[in-house]
């Protein structure tokens, strides 16, 4: 209800632009007007607002901020004025000062405050810098740091995102614009389904954890299990921002083998992938580089072909095992000046899946499917 409350009061297309974010729970809008509808009583006791990463700061140093980063993945940041959204706090039940100063990624602390300056005494003068979102951290580390290279990330969830320079003129409908720091906006979108789809259907389905299963995969031909696969488990972010929408499976028959519907949910979410790819095309050069992260990925060259696929361009997969942990120490050289930019940093790439022609359009067909199905189910179209 707290989303349907937001989008009648306000015009949540003009809010999207300006902010960068859908009415949504993924967003501190709506959570706002949840806890104060649901504990009232905890909501009037808060002083201040702050993620775990300001809390930390609090504690260290006896005072806070918030990156950028971090406050464009709130909802509340004006992406124009690099400030909290006037229009948004004077609606929302909070007050602006109980919300953080606003920093880029550069900016330092030192001196830890007792007890931490003599539990970790070699810390003591080191400089500390404000936490950043994780997926700008991922995209930087997986080397994705302009339009030539869009990073394709999937973990327990997956995302699409790309670093464009300054502010984008429109964001596309159905995905976010985000800040890496006051220079750099990230596009694109996350979807809640990923590898946690996977472990979900193993578990499941109860298949033989021997299995080789890659191999097992690899020799289903695509799409020919006659399934169709939504695979929303966990409510849906981009591009369509239902929260509440469920998956579904339809074309289910005794035929149908455990691998064969594992396999059917992994071509469901890549068909997902492909919707977030297709709206950020537009915006990018012809000659863009996919580059595929994220451990999902990188234990099932199975699922980074699919995608190759459905997308019908050749995805690199990256060999960097923890994308967002380098993204993150290779902001902080620069900060520190020890390198003069991000492309000071060399490319850890790793084999390259192309696309098979005939494969692609038996998947364009198979998105189409699950486009019907999910408007079906939500009775209204997305990402469009």
């Amino acid at each position: 209800p707290d989303v349907n409350t937001l989008c009648e009061i306000f015009d949540e297309g003009a809010v999207h632009q300006r902010v960068g974010t859908f009415f949504h729970p993924s967003y501190l809008p709506a959570r706002f007007l949840w806890l104060k509808r649901t504990q009232p009583d905890l909501f009037s006791r808060v002083v201040r607002w702050m993620s775990i990463g300001e809390y930390m700061l609090l504690k260290l140093f006896g005072e806070t901020a918030v990156s950028y980063s971090i406050a464009s993945w709130t909802g509340l940041l004006n992406r124009y004025t690099l400030n909290w959204d006037d229009t948004l706090l004077s609606y929302l039940p909070i007050r602006r000062e109980q919300l953080s100063p606003l920093v880029d990624v550069g900016h330092t602390w030192k001196g830890l405050s007792s007890p931490y300056a003599e539990r970790w005494s070699a810390l003591k003068n080191v400089p500390w810098f404000p936490a950043v979102g994780d997926g700008a951290t991922a995209n930087i580390g997986s080397g994705c740091i302009s339009p030539n290279r869009v990073a394709i990330t999937m973990g327990t969830s997956s995302a699409v995102r790309v670093v464009h320079p300054g502010n984008v003129a429109k964001i596309p409908k159905g995905l976010w614009s985000y800040w890496v720091d006051r220079e750099l906006s990230l596009v694109g979108g996350a979807l809640s389904e990923g590898g946690g789809v996977y472990d979900w259907l193993l578990n499941t389905l109860r298949i033989d954890s021997n299995l080789d299963i890659q191999t097992a995969l690899n020799k289903i031909s695509p799409d020919s299990h006659g399934l169709t696969f939504l695979p929303l488990l966990a409510g849906e972010r981009s591009p369509g921002w239902k929260g509440d929408a469920r998956g579904a499976l339809i074309g289910l028959s005794m035929a149908n083998s455990a691998l064969e519907i594992l396999r059917a949910g992994m071509e469901g979410v890549a068909y997902r992938i492909g919707l977030i790819y297709h709206l950020l095309e537009p915006s990018l050069p012809s000659d863009a580089l996919a580059i595929a992260n994220g451990g999902a990925l990188l234990n099932s060259p199975v699922w980074v072909k699919m995608i190759a696929d459905v997308l019908g361009r050749t995805v690199i997969m990256s060999q960097v095992e923890e994308s967002s942990a380098r993204g993150s120490a290779m902001l902080t050289l620069r900060s520190l000046g020890i390198v003069p930019d991000l492309d000071s940093f060399p490319q850890i790439t790793g084999e390259e899946y192309k696309p098979n022609i005939e494969y692609y359009e038996r998947y364009q067909e198979a998105m189409q499917r699950q486009k019907s199905l999910y408007e079906f189910l939500n009775t209204e179209s997305y990402g469009e």
